[in-house]
């Protein structure tokens, strides 16, 4: 027999923001987020990745390893 915790990830998930006639996958953010972050950050590892979807704004900002900055922040 399959255990609860591992048939539950079998479930098809999908997170999806929709304002303004758009369809956004957050998913998509937040590989954007991680890869802008990355790219100015060539030596730093991620332990912990937040990300904010603020629709009003057409943007997602994000805050690495508990650290924020006016500078993270992706366009949707």
């Amino acid at each position: 027999t399959q255990s609860r915790s591992s048939a539950a990830s079998d479930v098809y998930k999908r997170q999806v923001v929709e304002f303004a006639g758009k369809q956004i996958m957050a998913k998509d953010v937040l590989q954007k987020a991680e890869e802008a972050y990355l790219a100015a950050h060539k030596d730093v590892e991620i332990k912990t990745l937040e990300l904010y979807i603020s629709p009003e704004q057409n943007a997602a900002y994000y805050v690495v390893n508990g650290e924020a900055s006016e500078d993270f922040v992706v366009q949707l």
